[in-house]
Order: structure tokens, then sequence, then C-alpha cells
């Protein structure tokens, strides 16, 4: 298995505990936050759903193709999402991303170019590609951690 397969199956592994998890917060508890200031379940998996199809363009198009503007359309967009919806679209657009990364070379895999995320550093599209995974998996963390919060002390 090379690199580029290895993180399309860590991704996919991590949208399955993503939703594991949120399912396990009580319907009722999915919109709360910490301290009245931190994210809810619901936001941060809403998040997590929105982001993939902004990596798809921007593996198969080029970094450039998203900018702030399509960001922001696309958090307006999801923040209306169910977990049902969110649920759907994440997993297509996961597959997406998964496809649009089967459909480059190595070398395109490995070109670096000026991260769109961190300014005055370079990165890869695999790296860029990976961005999904690192944020499935921080936020499947939150998602726990809120749990404890909750009272829940089981690993789902």
């Amino acid at each position: 298995m090379d690199a580029r397969e290895f993180l399309i199956l860590l991704t996919d592994q991590q949208v399955d505990a993503l939703f594991r998890f949120a399912r396990a917060v009580p319907e009722e508890q999915r919109e709360w936050r910490p301290m009245d200031r931190g994210r809810s379940v619901l936001d941060q998996v809403r998040e997590c759903a929105g982001v993939p199809r902004l990596l798809a363009l921007m593996v198969a198009q080029g970094p450039s193709a998203v900018g702030g503007a399509e960001f922001e359309a696309r958090m307006r967009e999801w923040s209306a999402w169910t977990l049902d919806e969110a649920e759907t679209i994440c997993r297509e657009d996961t597959r997406a991303l998964a496809e649009a990364l089967r459909s480059l070379s190595e070398d395109d895999l490995e070109r670096k170019f000026p991260s769109p995320f961190r300014p005055g550093t370079e990165t890869s599209i695999l790296e860029l590609a990976a961005t999904h995974c690192w944020n499935l998996i921080y936020h499947v963390g939150q998602i726990a951690y809120i749990q404890t919060l909750l009272g829940d002390q089981r690993m789902h």
C-alpha cells in the first residue's frame, strides 16, 4: 500500500469514527457547547463534512481553485446541515477527494506549492489532502472530550 492509499484508508476510518462518536452523543446534546463558548458536536461534524469538497477542488484544479470567498460560502452552506445530511455529504465528498488523489501521478502528489493555510511555507498536494484526515482525528478527539463532560466514559 502506498502513502496515497494509506491516507485514503485512514481518512475513511476517521469518517466512520466521527459519525460513530457523534451519534453516541444524545441528540438533545449535540448542539451543547462547553462553557457556552466551545464548539458543539454538530458544529464540528459540519466542518468535517464541509471541508473535503474544497480540498477535492484544490487537489484536482490546484490550490488557487479555492479562496476565502469559496470557503466562506461553504461555511454558510454547512451551518444548516443536520447530522444525517452532514454524514451523506462527508462520505460523498471524501470519496471525491480520494478519486482526485487517485487521478494524480506520484510526481503531481509530491509537487510543492505555497501553503494556502500556513503563509511562508510550502506543502504538497498529498500533504494538503491529509488536512481532511488530521482534521477528522482532531474533531473525533474533541467530540470524545465532550462526551466525557456529559458523563459518557465509554470508547465508541
